[in-house]
């Protein structure tokens, strides 16, 4: 299954992890409070408030809704466990889309004023879901959950909440329904190459959404060279790059940037491959199709 998936953090070459950054720690006291009473959920919110406050006075940007999330997590975590089990666990799974322009339609609603050096960080990939029944769910339901919990005053928007978690987990449609496509299988790889690619494992091509290329650069280890002159040990390096587009280019195109490595580690010589293949290369490749439309 073709999907789609933005990060600000995911590298070439490397594999989605679920839950990464370890969230499921912010959610579990939440879940912990609501298997309590909803009045130690409300008493944790309270606190939650309070934080806000502090930083709101100091100016912490994008600081005030942390603990809104986390409790609106916590709820939908203690639905699920009571009365979807079957469904994965939101905190620990990976989010997709079904198309380019359901993608972007998020790209624009979470980044579309922020400034254009926050938005480059978020690139769009192209990934194939090895999941064979993901989950689809509305996403609007948790939005609505989120706005209750940050103006949460009494212990009724609780339970409104909790309905918003089971309109989510049952399926139900809100009237301008949004699907996520929600997966804890943690095996992706793609399979719009139009090259035979010479490892099996989980691999993620870059997207470049604005020009529709589809990019894939590889260390070759097989031409890793080493040697010393004047004392100083260079690496040399050859990375591969694979280009496709659908109209301009569907059979593919291959690349190969050689690089000299002095104080860089093995590991980064791709991405130092890489940034020398975009300024020696990628702009002249777009021009030149731009050039024959």
């Amino acid at each position: 299954m073709k999907v789609y998936h933005s990060s600000d953090t995911a590298q070439v070459g490397t594999r989605l992890i679920n839950d990464y950054k370890k969230n499921i720690e912010l959610v579990r006291p939440f879940v912990i409070a609501l298997k309590q009473n909803k009045e130690c959920f409300f008493n944790l919110c309270l606190s939650g408030q309070y934080i806000r406050a502090v930083l709101g006075k100091f100016n912490m940007k994008n600081m005030d809704t942390y603990f809104v999330k986390w409790a609106s997590e916590g709820i939908f975590e203690y639905v699920r466990q009571n009365e979807f089990p079957e469904f994965p666990n939101r905190i620990e799974s990976n989010y997709f889309f079904d198309s380019i322009e359901s993608s972007k339609r998020l790209f624009e609603e979470d980044w579309g004023e922020e400034d254009q050096e926050e938005r480059d960080k978020i690139r769009l990939f192209e990934v194939e879901l090895r999941d064979d029944n993901p989950a689809l769910f509305d996403m609007n339901w948790f939005d609505e959950a989120f706005e209750v919990i940050y103006e949460l005053e009494s212990l009724d928007q609780i339970d409104t909440a909790i309905e918003y978690a089971r309109n989510y987990f049952g399926g139900k449609q809100s009237e301008n329904y949004r699907f996520e496509i929600v997966s804890n299988k943690d095996r992706f790889f793609n399979t719009h190459s139009p090259y035979k690619l010479k490892t099996e494992k989980d691999i993620l091509w870059i997207y470049d959404y604005e020009n529709n290329w589809y990019i894939l650069p590889l260390l070759d280890f097989d031409t890793l060279e080493r040697k010393v002159i004047d004392g100083e040990v260079i690496t040399y390096t050859t990375t591969s790059v694979q280009v496709y587009h659908e109209k301009y280019c569907p059979d593919g195109k291959l690349y190969f940037q050689k690089s000299e490595i002095k104080d860089y580690g093995i590991s980064d010589a791709i991405h130092l491959g890489f940034g020398e293949w975009v300024v020696n290369e990628y702009q002249k490749l777009i021009e030149s199709y731009k050039s024959k439309i």
